[in-house]
């Protein structure tokens, strides 16, 4: 988010930057203290509102309304009076056009927002000067979290499954300002809790692989899937036959086919519906297949393994 003084910062740039304005001032309710004089063309902002729009995805910008004047010296006879009014109402106008066509501000999500009417200044402060006055609201994306908030950690609060996080505020540090500051925070969140963490059986102690696909071979060319890093609830079993929470499936079996329905028989190839012929053990995660084909004694190991091979998924 950018600050007040970051966005008063812009327009004070702005202001070096543009080749008919001579001088900046900052005040509050335009209360300009002549204890110095100003070297007209002047660019005069005052802070006049802010507010925070709730979104569906809650505060995302922050609008921050400011009021600017432009300011030149009218001669005594008055005889540049129009062009006075011309030239500062040019510059308020290449003020407005920066700040929503310039690439640095669309890069960065600042614009202004609604349409803008321009009033005219006479004889400001007591003097011969004219210029034209604009209410102008920036529009800026809202970049916070608690987690970047200077505030400690709510006492007594457990953040389960903590995952340490470096969050640095410092998107675009271009000139004129670094928008967002350039503070680093590394704060404690909690990933949403999603999935089931399995028990997976444990790898035999085979150390050396002597083909594809046998157990060796398995534990380093196709490991279990990583466990969620913060899941729901490690799976346990009542019986055998029975969860203690639910599967994947919003059930408790531990045994179901692949649409998580107990559809298992005792001859599962004589089953029209291929369902039938896989079994999903629910407390590891993994899944078997039947078929005629790959049991009998007349078949060796490595029939065996070529046959795993082709049932991996």
């Amino acid at each position: 988010m950018i600050t007040l003084n970051q966005l008063i910062s812009l327009y004070q740039d702005i202001g070096s930057r543009h080749k008919q304005v001579n001088d900046f001032m900052a005040v509050q309710d335009f209360n300009i203290e002549m204890d110095r004089a100003p070297t007209y063309p002047l660019l005069v902002v005052n802070p006049v509102s802010a507010n925070m729009p709730k979104s569906e995805g809650g505060y995302t910008v922050f609008n921050t309304t400011l009021e600017l004047q432009v300011l030149d010296l009218v001669n005594k006879d008055n005889n540049n009076r129009m062009d006075v009014m011309s030239d500062t109402q040019q510059i308020i106008a290449d003020i407005v056009t920066e700040f929503s066509t310039h690439p640095y501000y669309m890069d960065n999500s600042i614009d202004t927002v609604s349409d803008i009417s321009f009033d005219p200044i006479r004889g400001a402060y007591g003097g011969d000067v004219d210029g034209w006055k604009i209410s102008v609201t920036l529009e800026h994306p809202v970049k916070l979290s608690y987690c970047g908030n200077p505030v400690e950690n709510i006492q007594g609060f457990d953040f389960s499954a903590p995952t340490k996080v470096t969050v640095t505020d410092n998107e675009n540090p271009s000139s004129p300002i670094e928008l967002y500051g350039g503070d680093t925070y590394t704060c404690i969140v909690t990933d949403p809790k999603a999935g089931i963490q399995y028990q997976r059986p444990q790898p035999t102690a085979q150390l050396t692989s002597y083909r594809t696909g046998d157990d060796a071979w398995r534990v380093a060319n196709m490991p279990y899937s990583d466990a969620p890093a913060n899941p729901l609830y490690a799976q346990e079993l009542v019986d055998f036959f029975t969860l203690k929470h639910d599967n994947a499936f919003g059930n408790r079996l531990r045994f179901t086919d692949i649409n998580g329905l107990q559809t298992i028989t005792s001859d599962p190839t004589g089953q029209p519906d291929a369902s039938y012929r896989y079994i999903v053990d629910n407390l590891t995660g993994l899944g078997m297949a039947y078929q005629s084909t790959y049991v009998g004694s007349n078949k060796s190991w490595n029939d065996a393994v070529d046959e795993c091979l082709s049932l991996s998924a």
